[in-house]
């Protein structure tokens, strides 16, 4: 005798033990026990799958790729950046933290991107590299540069001077200037 189920609402169902010819179902559709259990493991087939993409995915955007052979410096905005100018080796990382109460835009002058080796906050949200970030109140922004060279920044702030902003430049050297 064969197990079947006339399925009529998605969570109510006649269950018969007849077979199909002895029982009509009118509004629903016949499904026997082993296709409702093959279904419920092919949703959860189904959703296993779709939580292998989002944990991928999210991995992919969760954090910054640190400097892993160099030291970290550490230029502090408050009205002026401290220190506007570094000295820093290939693979060291520069990390800008806004210390003001509004966001600060950061601009690299310049083609930088073959030079970067790490960054954070220096992506949008196709995770294409750019030249520019914001950085909000009380948070950060990195980069690491794999080429000998200079990059020059500049700050763009917000100011109770007239114009409403302030400028404010800065350079990081990467590797000994004398290699030059």
């Amino acid at each position: 005798m064969l197990v079947a189920a006339c399925v009529r609402y998605p969570y109510r169902q006649n269950v018969h033990s007849a077979s199909r010819d002895d029982v009509t179902c009118r509004t629903g559709e016949w499904v026997t026990m082993d296709s409702q259990k093959e279904e419920k493991i092919r949703q959860k087939h189904v959703w296993a799958l779709v939580g292998i993409a989002l944990s991928v995915g999210l991995t992919a955007c969760a954090g910054p790729q640190t400097s892993r052979s160099g030291e970290i410096h550490t230029v502090k905005i408050e009205q002026e950046p401290h220190p506007a100018d570094l000295i820093v080796n290939i693979g060291d990382e520069v990390r800008w933290v806004n210390h003001r109460t509004l966001p600060v835009r950061l601009d690299l002058v310049g083609d930088v991107h073959e030079g970067l080796s790490c960054e954070r906050g220096f992506s949008n949200f196709l995770g294409m590299k750019t030249e520019e970030a914001t950085i909000k109140p009380s948070e950060s922004v990195a980069a690491c540069f794999s080429k000998v060279g200079v990059i020059k920044y500049n700050l763009r702030m917000d100011s109770a001077l007239q114009g409403g902003k302030t400028i404010t430049s800065g350079t990081v050297q990467i590797g000994d200037p004398a290699k030059r």
